[in-house]
């Protein structure tokens, strides 16, 4: 793979290095508590598509892995 932040992706998904903003959705998914909004805007603002791209391939692993109606979103 030629894509440096792909790589970086890919690098820090099979690490399970995540950075503040992932730890902080992830946290909000799994805590009802916690609104879920103030930090999926901080994922969305990573880069121009990043971010969404980063969700989008994270829904798709929910649901080739498991249920996604599980998740609260």
């Amino acid at each position: 793979m030629n894509n440096a932040l792909i790589r970086t992706f890919i690098r820090q998904a099979a690490e399970l290095d995540l950075d503040a903003d992932w730890a902080d959705w992830l946290e909000a998914l799994a805590n009802i508590d916690m609104p879920l909004l103030p930090s999926l805007d901080a994922l969305m603002k990573h880069g121009a598509s990043s971010g969404a791209d980063q969700l989008s391939g994270f829904f798709a692993a929910c649901e080739v892995i498991g249920n996604i109606k599980a998740i609260r979103i």
